[in-house]
């Protein structure tokens, strides 16, 4: 009878940790949706001041520099523990879990794929469409000189 509430006290245990983990995973999604603003916000409030401040602007460049390699190495750290994280899970046997960055990157080099090939078969048919068009005006333009020849030889024909 004991050995049975261990299992169940175990199982609790693990659907707790599991449940954790993917609340977890949520709340790393929401850090960086907001570590991506901020990424962008924080710039701009630097620039904006540097623009209506009359001091030193390596101040403000500093700044904006150390801000950016701070908001960098949060998000590799929020990615980096995310990523431990779902290693963690697949390991237990949980897939359930897409990565924050970079979920679609297979969907998005299809799509870039196709275009690429469609711009390459694009290409082709232009240069095909050039190389017609070229033969086309040297086929016109040896026309135009044995017209001419012909002319300029039968009017030199007639002056003599």
């Amino acid at each position: 009878m004991e050995d049975e509430k261990k299992i169940i006290d175990y199982e609790a245990f693990y659907n707790d940790y599991v449940k954790g983990l993917k609340n977890q995973h949520e709340q790393n999604q929401k850090r960086i949706r907001v570590g991506m603003w901020v990424n962008i916000l924080i710039p701009l409030i630097f620039l904006i001041l540097s623009f209506l401040i009359s001091t030193s602007k390596l101040v403000f460049l500093t700044l904006w520099i150390v801000s950016l390699f701070g908001i960098a190495f949060y998000l590799i750290n929020v990615e980096y523990l995310d990523f431990k994280m779902q290693d963690t899970l697949s390991k237990m046997g949980e897939n359930e879990i897409n990565p924050l960055i970079g979920e679609r990157i297979e969907e998005v080099s299809g799509k870039v794929g196709d275009k690429a090939d469609e711009i390459d078969l694009h290409v082709e048919n232009t240069k095909n469409e050039i190389k017609h068009k070229a033969k086309k005006i040297i086929s016109k333009k040896d026309d135009v000189i044995s017209k001419i020849k012909k002319n300029i030889g039968g009017s030199e024909d007639e002056h003599n």
